[in-house]
């Protein structure tokens, strides 16, 4: 094993960073899910350095817990951006099958839902485990599966591939996630409005009132209870504080109240990877019209009509198609991986939304109430959110209340909490400040931080300029980029 993997490895297993592996203590018991393509050299060697600290670990891949044998599993790729419908939830699945709008889909994969429902079984068959590492994302939903279990949830296991485990992200402190994260959102009480422009075509303004700030503020304690707080994943639109309350059951029959908000979001891509550019039209909150996008706008213009007019219960409004939220990556070194268009995770581009000042946008109606979930049970409707729309060189700002000023937390995809003296002091404490604060990681979009057109060279086909960049092929020369031997993947 080379000496800078033996290195990483003692960092992750001796710190409190990213996945908190180092919160394992002699005498704990702990199951790792690890998923399929998993290096054995990684995985082997956390096991025996946890195991030298007096943590009894097992292993067990996602796709045993969940009964697909590894030569019979699908791989993912993000040219089928579209797809992010079939795979993020397994409701919206569901949905679109048994209304003929697309075919069942090989079922030789899992959806989050799918291995968390089935982990929530495995972990009441084994109940010795009092520390559970899975997945990359999504604690919240993870510990609704496991339910009573909820408590054994430690964290998430993101160790699988060489590129991730050996990036800078997998070891950014998290005493410097938190601060940055509390700077980021210190003043979303004192807001009376907010807009989000993008160059490739976003402009979003929403309307924020005094009880809604005040909610808004209260149910994401920076650092305070995990069902609360997710690092790196800050709710910047005050009914994300409404999704939060309504994960528990005193709050479960609160009417959720679609916000107020008007314009466009554009974008290329969300979760799963890419598809034609795309505007989402909002008046009032609800999606009016979507325009572009390829496969995946023709269904998501066949869902706004057949909501349209549907009551679902609890919610404010009629509708399906709402505003849910704006979830901000806050981690400087946050990156896209290059295995996107050939991988095993069921959202493939994923990784990308930690990059401080990228946006991920959810979209879809969204509660927790039995009465909200029966209804769409009963009549196969999608239960959450279950598509996206990531911006990346995005400008947020907030007018306060009692002064009328605009305050701006993201300036052109630069999240400036990162500009803070207080951040740069405790930066000191890990390395250069510079450096540990400086973002690595921007797309290259023509049109708008590259030499080209954007419709031409990127937005009709995303995803030929996309399979281009993570092989760093792209050219010097403004025009359509030569293939240089890349092969898109059948669709």
């Amino acid at each position: 094993m080379d000496k800078k993997l033996v290195e990483r490895i003692e960092e992750v297993v001796s710190s409190k960073n990213r996945s908190y592996l180092g919160g394992l203590e002699k005498g704990d018991v702990a199951l790792l899910v690890i998923p399929p393509d998993q290096d054995k050299e990684i995985l082997n060697g956390i096991v025996d350095a946890l195991r030298d600290r007096g943590v009894e670990v097992d292993t067990v891949y996602e796709n045993d817990i969940y009964e697909i044998p590894t030569e019979k599993l699908m791989l993912h790729t993000a040219v089928d951006g579209w797809k992010e419908l079939i795979y993020f939830q397994d409701t919206m699945r569901d949905y679109l099958v048994s209304r003929g709008m697309v075919e069942e889909p090989d079922h030789n994969f899992a959806t989050g839902g799918t291995l968390w429902k089935a982990l929530g079984d495995y972990v009441r068959k084994h109940p010795k485990y009092n520390k559970i590492h899975v997945s990359t994302h999504a604690p919240g939903h993870i510990r609704k599966y496991l339910g009573e279990n909820k408590h054994k949830f430690h964290g998430h296991w993101e160790y699988a591939r060489r590129e991730l485990f050996l990036s800078d992200l997998m070891v950014y402190p998290d005493e410097l996630i938190s601060l940055v994260d509390q700077k980021t959102f210190e003043r979303v009480g004192e807001a009376s409005e907010i807009r989000v422009t993008d160059p490739q075509g976003t402009y979003f303004s929403c309307p924020v009132s005094e009880e809604d700030a005040w909610y808004w503020k209260q149910t994401m304690p920076i650092g305070g209870p995990p069902e609360y707080y997710n690092p790196s994943h800050l709710y910047m639109l005050p009914i994300q504080s409404f999704r939060t309350m309504n994960r528990f059951e005193k709050f479960r029959n609160l009417v959720a109240q679609v916000p107020h908000c008007y314009g466009v979001i554009s974008g290329t891509c969300g979760h799963y990877g890419y598809y034609p550019h795309i505007q989402v039209y909002f008046e009032d909150g609800f999606v009016t019209r979507v325009e572009g996008g390829g496969r995946m706008g023709d269904l998501l213009r066949e869902i706004v009509e057949r909501t349209k007019d549907v009551q679902f219960p609890y919610i404010s409004r009629k509708g399906w198609m709402y505003m849910n939220g704006i979830a901000l990556g806050t981690i400087p070194k946050g990156f896209r991986q290059s295995n996107i268009f050939s991988n095993t995770e069921y959202l493939p581009n994923a990784w990308e939304r930690l990059a401080s000042g990228v946006i991920h946008w959810d979209i879809g109606g969204e509660h927790f109430a039995q009465e909200f979930l029966d209804f769409c049970r009963e009549h196969k409707y999608p239960e959450m959110h279950c598509w996206h729309v990531h911006t990346y060189f995005n400008t947020y700002e907030m007018r306060i209340r009692k002064t009328g000023e605009w305050v701006t937390l993201i300036d052109k995809g630069h999240l400036t909490a990162l500009d803070d003296k207080e951040v740069h002091a405790v930066a000191s404490k890990y390395g250069d400040p510079k450096e540990l604060l400086k973002e690595s990681w921007r797309p290259k979009i023509p049109g708008i931080n590259y030499p080209g057109d954007y419709m031409r060279d990127f937005g009709r086909n995303p995803a030929a300029w996309v399979m281009q960049e993570v092989h760093n092929c792209l050219p010097e020369t403004i025009g359509v980029p030569p293939n240089n031997g890349w092969q898109m993947s059948p669709k």
